[in-house]
Formats: structure tokens, C-alpha cells, sequence
């Protein structure tokens, strides 16, 4: 089934349909549901989580960006964040908080912690969400639109814009798609952003550039997002500056590091696997700007052929937060390679889970009058065995955790200690406990405290037709 709706899209495409674009007919996607969610991200100071619906089976004429509402989860009830237990007063019971309660599984209704008038429409088999560095637009490619859509994100008022009409599709200053002679290739997967600083007139300038990869083809393209001066305010500045081409076959994972300025591209179908080292450069001295005359080129590789067989799938990559050491995800062997970004050089890997579709980072740092407890897990969600697999990147050591169908992405929210699990086949969203033990977050009333339940937003649903 699977294959057959990336055929029907694919030829829509390439025939000039609308099956696969946001348009106004058809069945309009319903505002406050999940519907296989593909990509996760907490924002506003971890006050909701933005989750992007792909529509993937075209059940509707668009997919939706969602925002969900996380002071559910406070205020209710007693929060310990050492044993990831929610605990009710005892004048609440499960069936008053929950929208379901099963044997073991307490089901909150997404549609209570979801705004359906902040919903915003996208097209059809978006794939990736990232938030810029300031926190202020999330980015999102479209595959289905062949464009990359960007939502502001507001400290006041309504959470999100993107110039959103009646139809709540996002306007053209808020799209980016072509620039002049350069257009923006099909299959637009992965996409990041970073800030670049400069001076300029005694001022700092911040400039903010993203970058996204394309599977079909093997390109990144480089876009501008925005320029801030000082203390200013963000003007944003959507302009396609450049597509590279025959970076690695079938580019799918990308990784940025703040410290080093490197964006890091690995590839599905790489016929000799390796990192592509990307960077982006202007001239200072003359009074270059990153937005406006940025030179774009690939600087370096890192070599992975001698630890692959069979295969090239790399899709996702991470950067720990000192910008030393990058984590690989492939297919073939199953593993999560670690890299040394000061060398270009492969340390360490650790065998994983087949089918693996994410890896996301959390620096827990423990007590903070001791460095010594400070620890960066790598979490990876194992689509087809439905897991999670944390793995402590000091020691290389592995737990492994249940969630639900087809685990897709990971966010982590700070405030809570929480790591959302988005998962795709069943279109609901898992709680563990971003530090350990990474347990599964459960629910419990003080009425009767040994009735423990886990906690899951949204009631799974089966794909049209399956």
C-alpha cells in the first residue's frame, strides 16, 4: 500500500495533478488531529509541541502543522520527574482526565490540547521540521508542494503565522520555491537552519541561512531565513540563494554545527559512503554578507565505507552540543556511527535496531556542582520494532524502550524532562523520561495510587484502507 500512494504522488507530480498539493478540493484535513505525524519540535519555551501531519495515505486534500497545548500536563495532578509519574488528586479519576483508559494505556484526546484555528494547512508528504536557533520560524520541506514553507512563531497572541488566509494555507512571502533562475529541485526531506554572525558598522548582524537536502536528485539547497541587527528586531528575508548538485546520492540526513560553521550531508544511495562537509563563506574584509554574496561550497569528507556492507542508507545525523562529536544513523549494519568532527574521523558505533528512522540528542546534565554526571544520550526510534533505543555516547551503552506503531521522530522538552515520541503508523505521540531510567510516563490517581496507566496523546488510528 505504501508504494503504491509514493507512485500515485510521484505521478501526480510529474502529470500536473493536484492530489498531492493543499488545494481546496476534496475532503479538508480536520484541525485538531494527529495524522501520521512525520517530524516534532517544542517551542516557546517548551509552553506546546508543533507536530507536522504528512496526510499520508491522501485521506485529505492537505496535510497540517498542529500545535499541542503541554499545560495539560501541568496543574493537574503531582509531576515526579525522577520516576516519570503523573499522580491525579484523588477527586480526579483516569476516565476524567483520560479520553480512553485501556487495560494499560491512558489515551489523551489531542483535540483538548490542540487549537484547531492555529491549524495551518500544507500539502501532501511534508517530511521534516526545524525551529531557527532564536526560536522565532519553524521551517517545513513539502515533497508533495516542491517548496519549503515557513511559519513565524509569535511570543504573544496566537502561536503561529504564515500569512494565512481563509483557507489556512501559508501566502507566497512565506514559501520558498524559486528565486529568479534558481528553483528548488523535487524531494525536499531534510532541512536545517544556523546563524551566521558579522559586523557591520560597528553593529553585530545576525544573518540566519538553512539548508535543505534533496533525495531525488543529490542537492542541497542553501536559503536565506533572516537578519537581525543587535538588539533589533527579526526582519525575515525568504530568498532561494544557490542549489548545489551531486553532493551524495540520495542526501537525505543533515546535521549543522553552530561552532565549526559545517553542514553535514549523508546520503541513502551513495555508491562510496561518506559525510559531505559543506560551508557556507563570504567576504568580510570587504564587507561580505552570508544573505547576500555567500560562496557555498564542500570543503571536506568524512569517510564511512569501511563500516558499511550491503548498502548506503544514512538518512539522519546528529551534533552533540559542543560541536566535537557527530552520530550517524545507517541501515547496513544497523548502528549509530560516532564521529570525530575535529578529525573527520569515525571512533566508535554501536549496533542498533533495524529500520531505524530518527536520531535526536539530550545533554542531561545531572547535578550542576559536578561535571563529572554529565551525560549526552543519543535517542533512536526504531520504526518497525517499535522502540526507542537511548544510547549513553560516553560509555556506548544501550536501553531499550516500547512506544508505538512506526516511531518517527523525537523532541525533548526541558522543562519536564520528557522525550516526545511521534509515531507515524498509528498517528499518536508517546511520553518517556528523557533522563534515566527512561521509563514510559504513566498516569495514576492518589485515590488509587498502585493503578499506574501510560500515558499516549492521541487514539491510534489504522490508514485509510488498510
Amino acid at each position: 500500500m505504501t508504494g503504491n500512494i509514493k507512485a500515485f504522488c510521484v505521478s501526480a507530480l510529474f502529470l500536473g495533478l493536484s492530489a498531492c498539493l493543499g488545494s481546496t478540493e476534496g475532503i479538508s484535513p480536520p484541525g485538531d488531529e494527529l495524522i501520521f505525524p512525520v517530524a516534532i519540535a517544542t517551542v516557546n519555551g517548551d509552553s506546546h509541541l508543533l507536530v507536522v501531519n504528512s496526510n499520508f495515505d491522501l485521506r485529505y486534500n492537505a496535510g497540517t502543522l498542529v500545535a499541542f497545548d503541554l499545560s495539560l500536563l501541568d496543574g493537574t495532578g503531582e509531576w515526579d520527574p525522577q520516576t516519570g509519574i503523573l499522580t491525579l488528586p484523588a477527586g480526579v479519576s483516569l476516565d476524567a482526565f483520560c479520553d480512553d483508559v485501556t487495560s494499560d494505556t491512558c489515551t489523551v484526546d489531542e483535540a483538548g490540547g490542540i487549537d484547531a484555528a492555529e491549524t495551518i494547512r500544507l500539502g501532501a508528504y511534508a517530511s521534516d521540521l526545524d525551529v531557527t536557533p532564536a526560536g522565532d520560524r519553524a521551517l517545513i520541506p513539502v515533497r508533495g508542494e516542491q517548496t519549503i514553507i515557513m511559519v513565524d512563531l509569535l511570543a504573544d497572541g496566537d502561536l503561529m503565522d504564515c500569512g494565512e488566509g481563509d483557507d489556512r494555507m501559508c501566502d507566497a512571502a512565506h514559501r520558498i520555491a524559486q528565486d529568479g533562475s534558481v528553483s528548488l529541485p523535487i524531494e525536499p526531506y531534510s532541512v536545517r537552519t544556523m546563524d551566521y554572525v558579522r559586523e557591520e558598522g560597528g553593529a553585530t548582524v545576525t544573518e540566519t541561512l538553512g539548508f535543505v537536502t534533496h533525495r531525488a536528485g543529490g542537492e542541497v539547497s542553501l536559503f536565506s531565513v533572516a537578519r537581525r541587527v543587535g538588539d533589533g528586531p527579526t526582519v525575515f528575508e525568504n530568498r532561494l540563494i544557490k542549489v548545489i548538485g551531486g553532493v551524495v546520492e540520495g542526501a537525505a540526513g543533515i546535521a549543522v554545527n553552530p561552532l565549526s560553521r559545517d553542514i553535514y550531508i549523508s546520503g541513502q544511495r551513495d555508491p562510496t559512503p561518506h559525510v559531505a562537509v559543506l560551508r557556507v563563506e563570504t567576504d568580510l574584509d570587504a564587507g561580505g554578507s552570508y544573505l547576500l554574496d555567500p560562496w557555498f561550497s564542500q570543503a571536506a569528507t568524512i569517510s564511512i565505507a569501511s563500516q558499511l556492507y550491503g548498502g548506503t542508507d544514512a538518512r539522519r545525523m546528529a551534533v552533540s552540543p559542543d560541536g566535537t562529536t557527530g552520530f550517524i544513523l545507517v541501515q547496513s549494519p544497523p548502528s549509530l556511527l560516532k564521529v570525530d568532527l575535529t578529525r573527520y574521523e569515525m571512533t566508535d558505533m554501536v549496533t542498533v535496531c533495524p529500520e531505524t528512522s530518527q536520531v535526536k540528542l539530550f545533554a542531561d546534565e545531572g547535578d550542576p556542582a559536578d561535571e563529572l554526571d554529565d551525560r549526552l544520550y543519543a535517542f533512536v526510534s526504531c520504526f518497525l520494532t517499535r522502540q526507542v533505543y537511548v544510547i549513553d555516547t560516553h560509555l556506548m551503552t544501550t536501553v531499550i524502550r516500547r512506544t508505538g506503531e512506526g516511531p518517527q521522530d523525537i523532541a525533548f522538552d526541558r522543562t519536564r524532562q520528557i522525550a516526545y515520541v511521534a509515531n507515524f503508523s498509528e498517528s499518536t505521540i508517546s511520553l518517556m523520561q528523557a533522563v534515566p531510567p527512561f521509563n514510559q510516563v504513566r498516569v495514576r490517581t492518589s485515590a488509587e495510587p498502585d493503578d499506574l496507566r501510560i500515558l499516549r496523546i492521541g487514539e491510534p488510528q489504522l490508514p485509510k484502507g488498510y
